[in-house]
């Protein structure tokens, strides 16, 4: 009997050890498991993190690179590298300008639209038909199927009354429009293109410094290319509204 007893202890406490053994394994195998997934997902959440951190540090430096192509062809006082100088000791500098001009204001709309808005104060000039679109509305110049990047309005010399519309278009190409000589004869379109005008990334204004008095000095426009070189259209301006366009004949 008593043989018998210390059998079933036996027997028992194999039981207990194997459930024991077995519970155990259980366990860590489970929290192997969980850690394992827990690890995954801290893995998986600092992938992102990098990834969403490399994109953020791409964008900053395109906005660095960016800001730095700005400031070395746009800031104000930097002399800019024309390469069609009436004389070879010409400087240049860019001014500041409004997209107005006797109170006209173009707007891009979208890549096919430019807007003309009329003001109704007496910044502009006795213009005939000016006051008609100032208080009908506005006037919408159309492209089509061409794409237009953006629009100014600026000129040459010295009077507001030779600027034009310059459209800078999606191939690098730059259109116009004699603004005083469009509202005279409500003909509001591009008149061509400006001749040359090839892989232009903007338009401004600038004033030109020749090399004595009155030497190819005065305000007029630049094209700037890729390449941060640029253009002086201020004689193809006075040509378009002194002659092509001339609202004094």
């Amino acid at each position: 009997m008593k043989a018998k007893n210390i059998l079933i202890t036996i027997i028992i406490l194999l039981t207990i050890t194997t459930i024991a053994s077995t519970s155990t394994a259980v366990y860590f195998g489970l929290n192997q498991n969980k850690d394992e997934e827990q690890t995954q997902q801290e893995n998986e959440a600092l992938k992102q993190e990098n990834e969403e951190l490399k994109l953020q540090i791409q964008d900053e430096n395109k906005e660095e690179e960016k800001e730095e192509g700005y400031n070395r062809i746009f800031k104000l006082n930097d002399e800019i590298n024309v390469i069609n100088k009436s004389f070879p000791e010409t400087s240049y500098v860019t001014q500041r300008y409004t997209s107005s001009a006797e109170d006209v204001y173009a707007i891009l709309e979208n890549d096919n639209t430019v807007t003309l808005v009329f003001g109704n104060s007496d910044d502009h000039m006795s213009i005939q038909n000016y006051e008609k679109y100032s208080n009908t509305g506005n006037i919408k110049i159309n492209f089509g199927d061409k794409k237009v990047q953006n629009v100014y309005n600026l000129g040459a010399g010295q009077s507001a009354a030779g600027n034009c519309i310059l459209f800078l278009m999606e191939d690098g190409t730059v259109e116009y429009m004699p603004l005083i000589y469009a509202i005279i004869h409500e003909d509001f379109r591009s008149y061509g293109k400006i001749e040359g005008a090839e892989n232009i990334i903007d338009i401004v204004s600038a004033y030109a410094e020749g090399p004595f008095e009155g030497a190819g000095a005065g305000n007029t426009v630049l094209l700037i290319q890729e390449d941060g070189t640029a253009y002086d259209i201020g004689d193809q301006l006075y040509d378009i509204y002194y002659n092509q366009y001339s609202i004094w004949q």
